[in-house]
């Protein structure tokens, strides 16, 4: 608690009076990341003119910082999730809030994908989003590893090749 007084520049009683406790900040953080990192990267799944090319846009707004090499890497969700989701139930209900609306955007644009013949039809939009949702939080725990981070690319496009209607073409090399 000290250091973080120390860096928000705040006494002990003002950061009582605007958060509370610390719980609440950490749930107004999580509200933060929320609105500034996970919804724009939801926004990349509205490519205006590719279903397919919105979802890798969205897969590569994971892998994009650990390419350049941000201190704080990573997904604030996946790490509460990995870390303390189930301890505490407010945050436990906002960590599977989020998740939900992950899935469900990820569902609505591989159902556009699959009305427009841009992946199989075989594939169902619900299964597909859980697994794309799922690279994307293997991104965020590989990406840390630092020898792993050259990988990351490759995970997309094979993701992204198993999702055609052709899956030997390299479309997105």
């Amino acid at each position: 608690m000290v250091q973080l007084l120390k860096v928000m520049g705040i006494p002990r009683g003002s950061f009582y009076a605007a958060f509370e406790s610390k719980q609440n900040l950490f749930v107004k953080a999580l509200e933060h990341y929320k609105q500034t990192i996970l919804l724009p990267r939801l926004e990349k799944l509205q490519h205006p003119t590719s279903a397919l090319k919105g979802i890798e846009e969205f897969i590569d707004s994971w892998i994009a910082p650990f390419q350049r090499n941000e201190k704080n890497c990573g997904c604030l969700i996946t790490n509460t999730s990995l870390e303390m989701g189930l301890i505490d139930n407010e945050v436990e209900e906002m960590v599977k809030n989020a998740h939900r609306l992950v899935e469900n955007r990820l569902t609505q644009s591989l159902k556009r994908a699959k009305n427009s013949g841009e992946i199989l039809d075989s594939l169902s939009p619900e299964k597909t989003a859980r697994y794309v949702f799922s690279l994307c939080n293997g991104i965020n725990v590989l990406g840390k590893i630092s020898s792993q981070r050259k990988y990351l690319k490759s995970f997309k496009h094979m993701a992204m090749t198993s999702l055609t209607r052709n899956p030997g073409v390299e479309l997105y090399a």
